[in-house]
């Protein structure tokens, strides 16, 4: 299945060349689309941002009221920031965005294999507009989608690109690159730690969240077996589209890591991970999280919200 989300071929001739950035490997993307005349598409007025190391994305688009929407996206390691507000009650709208990491991890031990677990949560709401105002290369594919993946060698940058179907988004590794925004198995998806192991939520199957509207308090975990020593990195992707609203600024975040307490746990987070008694690992309470969702205000102009982006060094987490 080609990823709904980031279909923007319409817009491919306003944006930049693909570009790449080999510094830390998080990254966001806002889009943003409003036209006061439905029907013309060449009236659209469409915005763009990509950042690479943490800051806030944002983008806005008006053509007026009822024809304005805005987009707000951040990533830290273990953490994915998305959200998006429109007002479509005139004209034809569209914002959306992704959010996006990668964090290299290494287990140490005596040889063998070691298993284990990574769960997250994904918090927030999703209410879609009408299709009716929607751009018409858009309609139906209103959406929400959240990947957690573990891939072997280590993740060492992140770079755009655009095909026919679309906007993408790459991680590039040691063992070559996934693209999680293309369906799994997909050319560009490196070897797997076993299978494409992958948790997921979002609107998927008889989920009606996406078409009608809900609250999202999901938890996900991936567990697999692999080898001490060796490299593999956990890569979160959040993603959104809508000409409603969607609320997931304060999620998806790492829950728990666990882990056998006779391993260890290298983690390139910057030291973000904390050992407990019991052997597993959380999140330091330091971990930036913004006080509160700052609404868009009038006008939908976007407010940043200055986190500072992390440093990414590799530590062994205790």
């Amino acid at each position: 299945m080609a990823n709904k989300a980031l279909h923007l071929a319409a817009m491919a001739a306003i944006f930049t060349a693909p570009c790449a950035y080999a510094g830390p490997v998080v990254g966001g993307y806002t889009f943003t689309g409003a036209n006061a005349t439905p029907g013309t598409p060449s009236a659209f007025t469409f915005n763009r941002n990509v950042t690479f190391d943490g800051t806030l994305a944002s983008s806005s688009a008006s053509q007026g009221t009822g024809t304005s929407t805005a987009a707000q996206s951040q990533s830290n390691v273990w953490v994915n920031r998305l959200a998006v507000q429109s007002d479509s009650t005139v004209g034809a709208v569209i914002g959306g965005g992704v959010s996006m990491f990668a964090v290299n991890q290494r287990i140490t031990g005596d040889p063998g294999l070691a298993t284990i677990s990574y769960t997250f949560a994904l918090d927030g709401s999703f209410s879609p507009g009408s299709d009716s105002h929607l751009p018409s290369q858009f309609t139906g594919q209103q959406s929400l989608f959240f990947y957690l993946l573990a891939y072997s060698g280590q993740a060492v940058g992140l770079s755009q690109g655009y095909d026919p179907y679309g906007w993408y988004f790459r991680f590039d590794s040691t063992l070559g690159y996934a693209t999680p925004n293309r369906s799994p198995g997909s050319p560009g998806y490196v070897s797997t730690i076993g299978p494409w192991l992958a948790a997921t939520a979002g609107c998927f199957g008889s989920d009606t969240r996406c078409t009608q509207g809900g609250i999202f308090n999901d938890q996900r975990t991936i567990t697999f077996s692999v080898p001490t020593n060796q490299d593999y990195y956990i890569l979160g992707f959040l993603a959104a589209q809508t000409d409603g609203q969607a609320d997931f600024f304060h999620t998806a975040k790492l829950q728990t890591v666990t882990l056998d307490p006779k391993f260890d746990l290298v983690s390139d987070d910057g030291g973000a991970l904390v050992r407990g008694a019991n052997g597993g690992f959380s999140l330091l309470s330091t971990v930036p999280e913004p006080a509160t969702w700052i609404t868009l205000i009038t006008g939908f102009a976007i407010m940043g919200l200055g986190l500072r982006a992390r440093q990414r060094r590799p530590l062994q987490a205790r």
